[in-house]
């Protein structure tokens, strides 16, 4: 799944389109039309009527399609405003808004409070690294390399790489948090890259996810990184993932909703800095191919590969 979850996709819609059944339930309230109520709401209305009931709603709903930290804080806020609004309302206007409309407006709002405040939606406003939909391209590679952690250095293999992190299968025991160093070899090009590890696997051998740390201070590794990542696109070396089309992501996570139940709360299957996935279970293996003298990939997949087209992509 490239995209953001849908709850909060469907969510964010709800709030953008909210001033409009907002409109037509006063308007239906007051007894008056569309265009009578929108006048009389402009001409007597204070602009705090005019703000909350026109700009704060979508102002919201880009502050929760957005999921960033700050966004948290201002949903909480106008959900806050809105509730307290609605009560005003009722109170100020008892023969207008019945009990019954009151009780089934707090019940939305609530439930959809009580959404964002179940731990594994509100982390991914808090940890970027939870927001796989901002992950760069992770491309699958399988080369093999070294894993170097203290003066300890053990064969690995690269699993998959992208610019912030990488996948790699060790037999070495590590941890979360241990700094390492990764070196190897693809196509003439050496690469070194201190990382601190972010994310483990215990299936099917030891996988571990890794952030590189030092990129920024590290201009050479960070130059033979970009020059990795662009000569593998050029190569057209398959990604981990491919987007689907919204309409076939919809309709899948839909399916699933309503067969187990499952897609309600968002899971974290990737993160951004290490480009490590979560696999199922019953994951299918991938069957060896022949491997080829002298290449310094696994034989689990073949990159067909143009020397001429990859020096002059650096």
């Amino acid at each position: 799944m490239n995209r953001r979850p849908w709850p909060i996709v469907i969510i964010a819609m709800l709030y953008a389109l909210a001033p409009i059944p907002n409109v037509l339930l006063s308007s239906a309230i007051e007894g008056r039309s569309v265009e009578e109520h929108l006048i009389g709401f402009m001409t007597n209305g204070d602009w705090l009527d005019l703000v909350l009931h026109l700009f704060l709603f979508p102002t919201t709903a880009v502050a929760v399609y957005l999921c960033k930290k700050w966004s948290y804080s201002f949903f909480l806020f106008a959900s806050a405003v809105v509730i307290a609004s609605n009560i005003d309302y009722a109170i100020a206007f008892p023969d207008l808004y019945s009990i019954g409309l009151i009780i089934s407006v707090h019940t939305i709002n609530i439930a959809i409070v009580s959404y964002f405040l179940i731990p594994a939606v509100r982390q991914m406003y808090f940890k970027p690294s939870l927001r796989w939909w901002e992950s760069k391209p992770r491309f699958l590679v399988n080369i093999r390399g070294a894993l170097q952690c203290e003066n300890e250095k053990a064969n690995c293999r690269v699993i998959d790489i992208s610019e912030g992190g990488a996948f790699v299968k060790c037999a070495e025991n590590l941890d979360i948090n241990d700094k390492v160093n990764l070196s190897f070899t693809f196509h003439n090009i050496s690469m070194s890259l201190n990382a601190n590890i972010t994310y483990l696997r215990r299936m099917d051998g030891n996988g571990y996810g890794m952030h590189f740390t030092d990129l920024a201070s590290n201009h050479a590794a960070r130059k033979n990184l970009l020059h990795l990542i662009r000569s593998l696109k050029l190569l057209g070396v398959p990604r981990k993932r491919v987007l689907k089309n919204w309409r076939e992501d919809f309709k899948d996570w839909m399916l699933k909703l309503f067969k187990t139940g499952e897609g309600f709360i968002p899971k974290t299957e990737y993160s951004m800095n290490t480009g490590a996935l979560l696999l199922p279970k019953n994951k299918t293996e991938i069957k060896p191919t022949k491997k080829r003298d002298n290449d310094d990939t696994d034989p689990d997949i073949q990159i067909p590969v143009d020397e001429k087209n990859w020096k002059k992509s650096a």
